[in-house]
């Protein structure tokens, strides 16, 4: 759950986007911004840092996006560096996404696995999950060896757990509620 000021600052972009009419192009800017600092952490802490100079951290934020992204998103981005707010993006970005995922009936399921999964499964669970939701469904594949099997879908603070693991571990606590 995104805390307030996530929610303030997600709610101010997504009006903005609405009203230019680019809130297809701003929610794909901010989840590639937010996934680049995500993957260089070092980076987003260095433009949180009280020590680095607002014109430092605003040169690196030129050097680093102006040009490659939208005037929106780049201003966006310049305002929580002004406002001290910077080290909130990756959250911001995740509130947006699920107000731009509410607006256009997406439902995003993590659906883990051991490994990949085929075309012909991925397009029935698709399927499946479309007609379950009424929604257009986004995946997002994970693997994780760890479940020995099956698969794991999440989804809207909603877990279906059909791993092996998890039977596994099942049937170790009846065996041991038997015997305790």
């Amino acid at each position: 759950m995104a805390g307030k000021l996530e929610k303030v600052y997600a709610d101010a972009l997504f009006e903005l986007a609405v009203e230019d009419n680019t809130l297809d192009t701003v929610a794909e800017e901010m989840e590639a911004v937010a996934g680049i600092m995500s993957e260089n952490s070092d980076f987003l802490k260095l433009l949180s840092a009280p020590t680095v100079s607002d014109k430092d951290k605003k040169s690196m934020l030129s050097k680093a996006f102006e040009g490659r992204i939208s005037d929106t998103v780049f201003n966006f981005i310049n305002v929580l560096c002004d406002n001290g707010r910077i080290k909130y993006l990756i959250a911001i970005s995740q509130q947006f996404k699920d107000m731009y995922n509410d607006k256009n009936g997406i439902l995003e399921v993590i659906v883990t696995t051991t490994m990949p999964l085929s075309d012909n499964l991925r397009e029935k669970l698709v399927l499946k999950l479309e007609k379950i939701s009424s929604k257009k469904i986004q995946l997002v594949e994970k693997i994780d060896t760890s479940i020995m099997g099956g698969i794991v879908l999440n989804y809207n603070n909603t877990q279906i757990d059909a791993s092996v693991k998890k039977r596994l571990d099942t049937m170790r606590q009846q065996i041991d509620s038997i015997i305790a």
